[in-house]
């Protein structure tokens, strides 16, 4: 899905929220076309590109209104999006971004391998190779943004920014570390699973009013 696409229906759900329709949180897994986003601390000077090479590739740049730095999204990672009331559990940010984590840490354990954090760092890691980031944004108590773990994607683009504005750093996915392919479509199960059971979510079902190649769920 283009990220600008996600970006509106992120807004147009947590206005409904706010508003208290529809008093259910929504849950939001896709992949994105390749695009940067900054966020609201972020630093242009992350993206080591010049523009010109971004137009040649068909590669966007959004600034957004998470926290942390510069990241990429692109096919082959899982991108999450919980659009949680926050108010009634009185869920901290802290904590939400610690449950966070730990979903990214819950999923590669599915698959037998053991994710790690860094006290230094958000996002989840495998050695010194960063595997997972978390950004959100809270508005009057509704959370969005959200995580990426990366399973297949091309780390090329990596190379393209300081990730997170750490200069140095690797990036790993988790098809990288297991022993076999691993589908994005048993990722996205197994993500659903996941969060239902972190976060005490009773998954109630899949929006199928799709284009081709689009999944939502709800």
């Amino acid at each position: 899905m283009p990220y600008k696409r996600a970006l509106e229906f992120q807004e147009e759900v947590v206005r409904e929220k706010i508003e208290k329709r529809p008093e259910k949180d929504v849950l939001i897994l896709v992949e994105h076309m390749p695009v940067f986003t900054i966020g609201r601390h972020g630093r242009r000077e992350n993206l080591l590109v010049g523009d010109n090479v971004l137009r040649d590739r068909g590669v966007e740049v959004f600034h957004i209104t998470r926290g942390g730095d510069i990241t990429y999204h692109g096919p082959g990672q899982l991108v999450v999006y919980p659009i949680f009331d926050l108010r009634s559990p009185r869920l901290p940010v802290r904590d939400m971004v610690f449950l966070l984590e730990e979903v990214m840490i819950e999923i590669a354990h599915r698959f037998g391998l053991d994710l790690c954090r860094n006290p230094l760092n958000r996002g989840v890691w495998m050695g010194d190779c960063k595997v997972g980031s978390v950004g959100i944004a809270i508005r009057r108590g509704i959370s969005y943004h959200g995580l990426a773990l990366n399973i297949c994607v091309n780390k090329d683009f990596f190379s393209w920014i300081n990730p997170c504005g750490l200069k140095g750093i690797n990036i790993g996915s988790l098809e990288d570390y297991a022993s076999e392919k691993i589908e994005m479509r048993e990722v996205k199960r197994i993500a659903l699973d996941v969060f239902s059971d972190v976060f005490s979510l009773e998954i109630e079902g899949i929006d199928e009013n799709l284009k081709e190649g689009e999944e939502i769920f709800r």
